[in-house]
C-alpha cells in the first residue's frame, strides 16, 4: 500500500507544506490590512513558503497594495521572490471604468519613480492604459525617465481633458507636459529616440510642434522645445522643416527661427 500515508510518507509531507503556505498566505492578507508589512516580510523569508501571488487585497494584489502604502522593503522583498512568482505579481492588471490597474499604474499615478524603475528593470510585460501613460507628461522627472518609452507610448498615448462645459482636450504625453508647463519633461521625451512626431496619425503630427510655439510666445523654455521638435522633424522630413521655418504649412504660427 504504496499509497498508505504514514509519518514518513512523502505525501504528508506535500500536505503539511501546502496547508502550511495557505495559512500564512491568509496572514499576510491580515497582516496587510493592518498595516503590518515587516509581518509580511518575516514571512516571506521563511523556508519553502511560497507566495500565492493571485490574492488579492480589495481588488489589488500584494503588490500594487505596498506600492500605494510606500513599503519600500516589501515591494524589494516581492520582487526577489522566484521568477514565476514575479511574472505573476507584476503582470496582474485589471480593468475598472475603462482604465487599466496594475502595479506599474499605481506607482505611475502615485508619481513613485522607484517603484516604476524597479518594476521596469524585471523586463517583463506591463500593462497601462493610454491615459495613464499621457498623464506621465505631468509627473516628476524622475518617473517620466524611469519608464519604458517606445514609439507608441511617447507619440500615440492620448488622454481626453474637459475644458469648459462642452469643450474636450486631447493630449499625447508630450502635449500633456507642455500643457502643464513640465518643461524638462517634454525636453526629455522630444530627444528621446523614440519621439516620432510622424508616427501613426498623420492628422496630428504637429501637435506637439504647435502646442510649443503658441506657448512659447509668453515662455521662453518652450521655444527651447520647439526648436527641439523643429530639428527632430528636419532630420525625419526635411521639405516639412522647410515649410514649417518659412510659415507656409498653415499652422497660423509664422516662420520659425532656431535660436
Amino acid at each position: 500500500m504504496s499509497d498508505m500515508i504514514g509519518d514518513d510518507n512523502p505525501k504528508k509531507d506535500l500536505v503539511s507544506a501546502f496547508e502550511d503556505s495557505r495559512y500564512f498566505n491568509d496572514l499576510i492578507i491580515d497582516a496587510a490590512n493592518q498595516g503590518q508589512s515587516d509581518v509580511i516580510i518575516e514571512i516571506l523569508g521563511r523556508d519553502h513558503f511560497l507566495l500565492d501571488p493571485t490574492r488579492r487585497i480589495g481588488k489589488d494584489n500584494i503588490l500594487m497594495y505596498a506600492i500605494k502604502n510606500d513599503w519600500d522593503d516589501l515591494i524589494d522583498a516581492l520582487l526577489e521572490c522566484p521568477d514565476n512568482t514575479v511574472k505573476k505579481l507584476v503582470e496582474f492588471h485589471y480593468q475598472h471604468n475603462y482604465q487599466t490597474h496594475s502595479p506599474i499604474t499605481v506607482a505611475i499615478d502615485k508619481d513613485k519613480a522607484s517603484a516604476v524603475k524597479k518594476i521596469v528593470k524585471t523586463g517583463l510585460s506591463t500593462f497601462a492604459d493610454s491615459a495613464t501613460i499621457a498623464r506621465i507628461g505631468n509627473k516628476s522627472l524622475e518617473t517620466v525617465k524611469a519608464f519604458s518609452w517606445n514609439e507608441e507610448r511617447i507619440n500615440d498615448c492620448y488622454l481626453s481633458r474637459n475644458v469648459g462645459w462642452d469643450t474636450v482636450v486631447i493630449e499625447n504625453t508630450v502635449t500633456h507636459a507642455l500643457e502643464n508647463k513640465k518643461w524638462d519633461n517634454a525636453k526629455f521625451l522630444v530627444q528621446h529616440p523614440a519621439f516620432n512626431p510622424f508616427y501613426n496619425r498623420s492628422s496630428r503630427s504637429y501637435e506637439p510642434y504647435k502646442k510649443a510655439r503658441w506657448l512659447a510666445r509668453n515662455n521662453p523654455e518652450a521655444k527651447e522645445i520647439a526648436d527641439l521638435i523643429l530639428k527632430r522633424i528636419e532630420e525625419l522630413r526635411p521639405e516639412k522643416a522647410r515649410k514649417l521655418k518659412r510659415g507656409w504649412l498653415g499652422t497660423g504660427l509664422g516662420a520659425h527661427k532656431l535660436g
